[in-house]
């Protein structure tokens, strides 16, 4: 169990690196657009809520999927070991 939320948190782990590097190495080859828009009037503030509203988009879209697909997974599979508890009660996939 615990080496299983070990190499899960190690795989969060991989995969923001990787968003980060992504969004950077993006932002970067941009560069001279952005430049060139700021030139005809952005500002830093547009510019941000651009970059920063484009980005959201694809966490949020990948978390819902990660979630849904996830969770699709564990009811398909049968997986017992999850427990849901609600109201004290516990709810397992499958059952």
């Amino acid at each position: 169990m615990i080496l299983g939320v070990f190499l899960a948190g190690i795989v969060g782990l991989i995969g923001i690196s990787n968003v980060v590097n992504t969004v950077s190495a993006d932002v970067s080859a941009r560069k001279l657009e952005y430049a060139a828009m700021q030139s005809i009037g952005m500002t830093k503030k547009q510019m941000e809520r651009d970059i920063f509203g484009k980005y959201a988009r694809y966490v949020f879209l990948a978390s819902g999927l990660a979630a849904v697909g996830g969770a699709a997974l564990t009811y398909f599979l049968g997986l017992t070991a999850i427990c849901f508890t609600v109201s004290g009660r516990c709810f397992q996939p499958g059952s």
